[in-house]
C-alpha cells in the first residue's frame, strides 16, 4: 500500500491526470495528454498483482473475477482522492488511476459556454452532457453542480459510480452516494431517491433503460436532473435515449424529451497550441421548433436547426472549433481533424479571416419559412434573374452550375419540367432586386453596396410562386481568376441553411 501511495504522491506533485500500472512496464503518468514513464525498472507481474489485490475487498475481488473489470474510488489522507479501473491484460492484472482534484474548476475555467450557468440554476428539466470517454463530461457536471451549490439553496443528490469530485456544503446541502458503497446500484438509488426530497439530482451516467426511465421521471416530477451519456452529438444522444425503450414506448419518450429536455452539451477533446487540453462544445438548447422536431421524430433536422442561427445560444461543433481557431487556442489543423464538415469549416475560416476586400462571398442574411415542410420538395430548377442588378453575364453560367451542384448536394433533383422549387439568382452591384419578395418577417434587405462591392441573391419559390428560402451574400467585384470547383465549394457552404430534401434526410438517417 505504501508503494502505491508513493506513486500517487508523485502523480499529484506532477499534476498528472492518470497513472497506468501494467505488468512488465514502468509506471506511466499522463500529463497534458503526453505520456511519461517514471524512472526505475519495469514492474514484474507478481508485484503488479500484489499491488492491486491489496487495494480490493473480498467482494471486489469476486466481482473482478466475474466481470473481468472493476471501477471504484479510493482516497489517501494527505494525497487525494482517486478513481480506479482494474482490468486484465494478457492474463495479468492492470489498472488506471485517475486523480480527482480537490478543487472543482469553474465553468469559465473550462472554457464552457456561459449559458451552462443558467442551465445549472433551472428548477426542473433534463440536461445531458455527452461525449466519448475522457472528454471531461464528469468535470462539466461537477462544475455545474458546484455553481448551483454556490448560488442556490436546496438539496442536491448525486448518484455516482464512483464519486469523482467531493462537494462541500455551501448554499445547498449535498448528499453524494457511491454505487457499491452507499447503494447497490443506480436502480436502487434512483428508485428511492424521491423519498430523499432532492431539488437537483445528478446521475453519473445513463447506461441502461431503467436509469433513462428514472432520469425522465425526475424531470417530469419537477426536479432538475443532470447526467452524462456516451454519444457523439445531440442527435445521437436523442436517438440513444429512444433506443433504450421498446418501440411501442418511443412515441411517449419523444413527447417527454420534447417537453422536459432543457439542453444537450456535447464535448470533444482537442489539443491546444500550448499542448494543453481544450474542449470544443456543441450546444443544443430546447426551443419550440427543436421540441417539434423531437416530438415528430425528425432528429436528422436538428443539426440544421442549430446551424440556422435562430437560437443564438445553440452552437455546432464547427462553430466552436471556428471560435477556438480564431482565438488562437487550437491550430487550424487540429480544428480540421475534429470538424464535422472540413470543407465548410475551412471555407468559413478563410472568409472569417478575410477583410472587407475579400474575394470570397460572405453571408449577409438568410430567411427560411418554417411553416413549409421542405421534405415534400424533391425537384428544382435554377435560372438567372438579374432584374434590378448590374448584370454579370460572365459569372452567370459559373454560378448557375455551382447553385445546381449545391442543391443536388442537399438531396434535390434537377428537373426543368414543373420543378417543386424554382431557384432564381442574381449577382452584381445595385439595390434590392425587383424579383425578391421575402416574407414580411424576413427583414431581408439588400443595401447599396458601392462600386467595389457585389452581391449574390438566391431565392427559392414554390410552384405557386411563394418564396420559402432566401440568401444574400456579398464580396468584392474584382477580376480574380477562380476555378469552378472552388466556387462550387463556396456556394455549397452558403447553401447550408437550406433544409435537406427528403431523399438526403433518409440517406443521412441510414448512414449516420
Amino acid at each position: 500500500m505504501n508503494e502505491l501511495k508513493g506513486l500517487l504522491s508523485v502523480m499529484v506533485a506532477r499534476s498528472a491526470s492518470d497513472l497506468y500500472v501494467n505488468a512488465e512496464a514502468r509506471p506511466t503518468l499522463k500529463i497534458d495528454n503526453q505520456f511519461h514513464a517514471l524512472a526505475g525498472p519495469a514492474l514484474p507481474r507478481a508485484q503488479v498483482d500484489a499491488l492491486i489485490n491489496d487495494l480490493l475487498t473480498d467482494e471486489q475481488r469476486q466481482q473482478l473475477q466475474a466481470d473481468k473489470g472493476l471501477d471504484f474510488g479510493m482516497g489517501f489522507d494527505g494525497v487525494g482522492r482517486f478513481r480506479v479501473n482494474v482490468y486484465f491484460q494478457k492474463g495479468s492484472l492492470a489498472m488506471v488511476v485517475r486523480y480527482i482534484k480537490d478543487r472543482i474548476p469553474a465553468l469559465s475555467e473550462l472554457g464552457l459556454p456561459d449559458v451552462l450557468h443558467d442551465l445549472a440554476l433551472e428548477s426542473r428539466g433534463l440536461v445531458l452532457v455527452v461525449g466519448a470517454t475522457g472528454t471531461g463530461k464528469s468535470t462539466t457536471l461537477a462544475s455545474m453542480i458546484d455553481f448551483r451549490n454556490t448560488h442556490r439553496p436546496g438539496h442536491i443528490l448525486t448518484v455516482e459510480d464512483p464519486i469523482e469530485y467531493t462537494h462541500q456544503h455551501k448554499q445547498s446541502l449535498i448528499s453524494q452516494r457511491e454505487i457499491g458503497i452507499d447503494t447497490h446500484s443506480y436502480a436502487d438509488a434512483l428508485r428511492f431517491g424521491l423519498r430523499e426530497a432532492p431539488d437537483v439530482i445528478m446521475i453519473g451516467e445513463i447506461r441502461d433503460p431503467e436509469t433513462a426511465r428514472q432520469a425522465l421521471r425526475y424531470a417530469e416530477t419537477g426536479h432538475l436532473c443532470l447526467s452524462t451519456m456516451h454519444a457523439n452529438n445531440a442527435h445521437q444522444a436523442i436517438d440513444r435515449m429512444l433506443n433504450f425503450f421498446p418501440h411501442d414506448e418511443q412515441v411517449r419518450v419523444r413527447q417527454d424529451l420534447a417537453q422536459y429536455l432543457l439542453g444537450i452539451v456535447s464535448q470533444r477533446r482537442a489539443t491546444g497550441v500550448d499542448g494543453r487540453r481544450v474542449t470544443p462544445v456543441e450546444l443544443l438548447l430546447n426551443s419550440p421548433y427543436i421540441a417539434e422536431l423531437i416530438d415528430s421524430g425528425k432528429h436528422e433536422k436538428i443539426k440544421d436547426a442549430m446551424a440556422s442561427g435562430d437560437n443564438p445560444n445553440c452552437q455546432t461543433f464547427d462553430d466552436s472549433l471556428y471560435h477556438l481557431i480564431t482565438a488562437g487556442r487550437i491550430s487550424e489543423e487540429e480544428g480540421m481533424r475534429l470538424a464535422d464538415s472540413r470543407i465548410n469549416l475551412a471555407l468559413r475560416f478563410k472568409m472569417g479571416k478575410a477583410e472587407s476586400g475579400s474575394r470570397y462571398l460572405t453571408p449577409q442574411k438568410h430567411w427560411l419559412s418554417k411553416s413549409v415542410d421542405f421534405s415534400r420538395f424533391r425537384t428544382f430548377a435554377v435560372q438567372p434573374a438579374g432584374a434590378g442588378l448590374s448584370r454579370r453575364p460572365d459569372l452567370e453560367a459559373i454560378l448557375k452550375q455551382a447553385i445546381e451542384s449545391g442543391f443536388r448536394d442537399r438531396g434535390y433533383a434537377l428537373s426543368h419540367e414543373k420543378p417543386d422549387l424554382l431557384v432564381r439568382f442574381g449577382f452584381g452591384v445595385g439595390q434590392a432586386p425587383e424579383w425578391v419578395a421575402p416574407d414580411e418577417s424576413s427583414e431581408l434587405q439588400v443595401a447599396e453596396q458601392g462600386a467595389g462591392r457585389g452581391i449574390l441573391v438566391v431565392q427559392a419559390t414554390t410552384s405557386a410562386g411563394k418564396p420559402v428560402w432566401h440568401l444574400m451574400a456579398s464580396r468584392t467585384t474584382g477580376q480574380q481568376a477562380r476555378d469552378q470547383q472552388e466556387i462550387n465549394v463556396e456556394i455549397a457552404s452558403l447553401l447550408s441553411s437550406l433544409p435537406l430534401a427528403q431523399k438526403a434526410s433518409r440517406a443521412r438517417a441510414v448512414t449516420g
